[in-house]
């Protein structure tokens, strides 16, 4: 696969992800952190959706290391999501806090690597709209 196909088809599967985040429904202002149970789990079930088919892209080989890393962070993130999702389920608002901040600090290097290799979709941070 060339380098623009790999891009062109990593930035489908972020453009769907992006839109799917987008579509869910905007968590309440002021919350509880249990109240965020369900939207965590949907974005949680979209972003490894969006793993395994990243995963299945075959990137150039200039672009294999970048690949990797962002599919390692993404199996990264996966995991602390499960994480903040148990502690949100316990109502565990310092534990959430902590994973959250872990998974912004992933999702900076996400960005990053997004960026500098031309996966735009990939690096845009989305979020609920509805």
């Amino acid at each position: 696969m060339s380098k623009q196909e790999f891009v062109s088809q990593a930035n489908a599967i972020c453009a769907d992800v992006n839109n799917k985040i987008e579509s869910l429904q905007q968590p309440p202002q002021n919350a509880q952190v249990s109240e965020l149970v369900p939207l965590l789990t949907q974005e949680l079930a979209i972003a490894r959706e969006a793993e395994s088919k990243l995963e299945a892209l075959t990137p150039p080989s200039e672009l294999q290391n970048e690949r990797d890393k962002l599919v390692a962070n993404t199996q990264k993130e996966e995991a602390l999501a499960d994480k903040l999702i148990a502690a949100a389920k316990a109502n565990d608002s310092s534990q959430a806090q902590a994973l959250g901040q872990q998974l912004d600090a992933l999702n900076k290097q996400d960005n990053s690597i997004s960026s500098s290799i031309g996966l735009t979709e990939c690096a845009k941070d989305a979020s609920p709209q509805g």
